[in-house]
């Protein structure tokens, strides 16, 4: 395993599939939600670090086909997503393997798993 710092997989060549798994917390508040968050979150998070455009998609768009060309034929992306993005993102994850979500305790999805074909 290594950390790296970087702009979502900017720091790594994508000429070469290396990796079996990348996993991601990226940002994917929609600016619509910006009033119901928490006022801890919402006032202390760097806004970078929440927010991710008008559906909160922004950065996860960008990462999806970094990620494609990443990862290792079999490989796996895995990331946190906010509440009511299932759809869209089962829609993006179309052309990818075995897409999955996994639930919140409060039974909202909050995972979304796919292996690279």
């Amino acid at each position: 395993m290594r950390f790296q710092e970087s702009d979502l997989l900017g720091a790594f060549s994508t000429d070469v599939a290396r990796f079996d798994f990348v996993v991601s917390n990226p940002p994917y508040v929609s600016e619509a939600d910006r009033g119901s968050l928490q006022r801890e979150v919402r006032d202390f998070e760097p806004h970078l670090a929440l927010f991710a455009g008008a559906a909160g998609l922004d950065v996860i768009d960008r990462l999806l086909p970094q990620a494609k060309a990443a990862l290792k034929p079999g490989g796996w992306l895995a990331m946190e997503i906010g509440k009511g993005q299932e759809e869209s993102l089962r829609e993006r994850l179309a052309k990818w393997n075995s897409p999955r979500f996994a639930s919140d305790l409060q039974g909202i999805p909050r995972v979304a798993a796919a292996q690279k074909r």
